[in-house]
């Protein structure tokens, strides 16, 4: 992608999540989260709800997956939250990196940063902090975080390889990282990949699943595992127009679809 076409994406998605912010807040929570992939939402709420240090008006129901229950964070660490939104991974993290830890949110949005910094204070997460930037080019020292995570965000960015390129950059020899996001389980025509993308809010399409181990792994990390996934649950009306009702029972049988997958790997 030339650089001209990159900073238009980004530019839009900052613009797309920026009007996320303000429908949040101006509709509250409750209302916004009727607009959320329920395919994604319903099947992680009620785990979030047992989550150590979790603070519900920080879940705007943009995740998929809880890659802090596995990234190893320990008390005293560094943690960076890449794509943080409203802040409640990092406020979680936060909780879990206690005493002597920080967690620093990153994000695109300088509205969502601004409203996980709310959230924070709100919260008492002294320990928490957020910071607006472009995840694949994010302004920190080599090897100062000691666990990366990240939740539903890497369908978002243009150039995903460079976005592991930095993770591997920021993360400290022995450490972990941890994504969750969606993966596409086969491949799919033009038409019925557009409605899945706009189902689920992927922005730069949906990856096949296996891709991200192998970016991950051209990135310099190793023992790289998927230690969590889940089926999207994809409603018969999104495929009715595609295939009949056999064939959607079919497909639905054959494991076909869209995956959440939680990955984890070490420097």
């Amino acid at each position: 992608m030339q650089r001209k076409d990159k900073e238009a994406f980004l530019q839009n998605i900052r613009s797309d999540y920026a009007m996320v912010a303000d429908m949040a807040l101006q509709q509250g929570l409750d209302t916004w989260k009727a607009h959320v992939c329920p395919g994604i939402y319903e099947g992680m709420e009620a785990a979030y709800r047992d989550a150590p240090g979790y603070f519900p008006p920080a879940n705007f129901g943009l995740g998929c997956g809880q890659p802090f229950l596995f990234a190893d964070i320990r008390p005293g660490d560094r943690v960076l939250d890449l794509g943080c939104a409203a802040g409640v991974d990092t406020l979680i993290a936060a909780h879990i990196c206690s005493p002597g830890g920080s967690a620093i949110g990153i994000d695109l949005s300088p509205d969502l940063v601004a409203l996980a910094a709310s959230h924070a204070n709100a919260a008492g997460k002294s320990n928490a902090s957020f910071l607006v930037a472009d995840i694949a080019d994010i302004p920190l020292h080599d090897a100062s975080a000691d666990a990366i995570i990240s939740n539903g965000v890497f369908s978002l960015p243009p150039d995903q390889p460079a976005v592991f390129r930095e993770m591997a950059r920021l993360l400290r020899p022995g450490r972990y990282f941890c994504i969750a996001d969606i993966v596409k389980n086969d491949e799919y025509d033009d038409l019925l990949m557009g409605a899945l993308r706009l189902y689920t809010g992927c922005h730069s399409g949906i990856t096949m699943k296996g891709s991200y181990e192998k970016m991950a792994l051209a990135a310099g990390f190793r023992d790289i595992s998927c230690v969590h996934e889940r089926m999207v649950e994809i409603p018969d009306s999104l495929l009715q127009p595609f295939m009949d009702a056999t064939a959607i029972a079919d497909w639905k049988k054959s494991g076909k679809g869209l995956s959440i997958v939680t990955l984890r790997g070490t420097q």
